[in-house]
């Protein structure tokens, strides 16, 4: 088996044929077949939302904040659907190369999302705070409260120094990377700062941080926040003496 880089080496395919099951490799097939399926659903369902957001706030096409009768972004659903054609890149003799720095582009993706996440988190709870609110007055609120999106904003912000230091000084060529290398590795970053500078200027939109005091903490909260605090209350007050300290370790020190 040495040397042999194809389906053939997978572990599990191994141990199929030395078990001599028939049927197994086709259940793992399905198995396989249905988990793909899923994912594929799920990125449909998330990127097709999420282009039809941006187009409600005007950045994005307003075409893809179209809304059918069934209240589903058609439009946008096609748009995201049409990428699924990008696989079959990997059929062209470039297929590899191409796939590659479609990678590089997205493998950054993961911590400037998450990143920003907790960093908004904190941003909130801080305005919240500054504005005269009180935490009991958010009905859903993160279990580490703001320390967890801290400790979030910190690793990430650590993840993308480490990626950065391996990008400049590659792995294994002794410290004389090249310009493919670094792309290769950081690609994500200069196409986020790129994207925002051309928002800001599309846009000539010159605002910088909002302060804390003027930041709108208002606009969306319906009628029924108020009853569902009032649930979270009672729930509060009959829970166990455990749940109350934890709640109070979580919630109330962590503001």
């Amino acid at each position: 088996m040495t040397g042999i880089k194809n389906a053939s080496s997978s572990p599990f395919v191994i141990a199929i044929n030395k078990g001599g099951i028939p049927a197994l490799p086709s259940i793992f097939n399905f198995v396989i077949l249905m988990s793909v399926i899923a994912v594929g659903y799920s990125c449909i369902f998330v990127s097709s939302r999420t282009i039809a957001a941006l187009a409600t706030v005007q950045q994005a096409p307003k075409i893809f904040a179209y809304l059918d009768s069934k209240g589903r972004p058609i439009v946008a659903i096609i748009f995201a659907l049409l990428f699924g054609f990008l696989a079959y890149i990997s059929i062209a003799s470039s297929g590899t190369t191409v796939l590659h720095w479609m990678y590089s582009i997205a493998s950054l993706s993961s911590f400037f999302t998450w990143g920003s996440i907790c960093l908004c988190h904190i941003r909130f709870r801080t305005a919240w705070i500054a504005q005269g609110q009180h935490v009991y007055e958010i009905p859903k609120r993160a279990v580490f409260g703001v320390f967890g999106s801290w400790f979030g904003l910190i690793m990430n912000i650590l993840f993308l120094i480490a990626q950065f230091y391996i990008a400049i000084w590659p792995v294994g060529t002794g410290g004389t990377g090249t310009a493919a290398d670094f792309f290769e590795a950081y690609l994500a970053g200069p196409v986020l700062v790129l994207f925002y500078v051309v928002y800001k200027i599309v846009k000539w939109d010159l605002t910088g941080f909002i302060r804390k005091e003027e930041m709108d903490i208002s606009t969306g909260r319906g009628s029924s926040v108020l009853d569902e605090i009032e649930r979270e209350q009672k729930e509060a007050k009959d829970a166990p003496w455990i749940i109350k300290v934890r709640d109070f370790l979580l919630k109330d020190f962590m503001f």
